[in-house]
């Protein structure tokens, strides 16, 4: 399953007050595992299982992104001492 960082542009809400109106975009920066990528968009996920999509998805059009880093896993082994438990592995992004 490939992690990849994906910086783009979206929607920028604003609160109506006295201040001069200003059309403009927000810079979003997301991180997510690539479910799937389209003709048009791209889909990130927080989590993934056993093909499963997970809870949270985000479809990203792509001629709203400005950058792209697939993210690889390394992961860190960590000794532990005696009496300590077993943890899930930590992991490290590596661009």
């Amino acid at each position: 399953m490939k992690v990849i960082l994906i910086k783009w542009r979206d929607a920028l809400a604003v609160e109506g007050d006295n201040s001069p109106p200003l059309a403009a975009l927000a810079t979003l920066e997301s991180v997510g595992f690539l479910l799937h990528e389209g003709e048009d968009a791209i889909l990130i996920g927080m989590e993934t299982c056993e093909g499963a999509a997970g809870r949270w998805r985000l479809n990203i059009p792509k001629n709203q992104i400005l950058s792209m880093v697939y993210l690889t896993p390394k992961p860190i082994s960590k000794k532990r001492g005696k009496g300590e438990t077993s943890h899930p592995p930590v992991v490290a992004l590596q661009t």
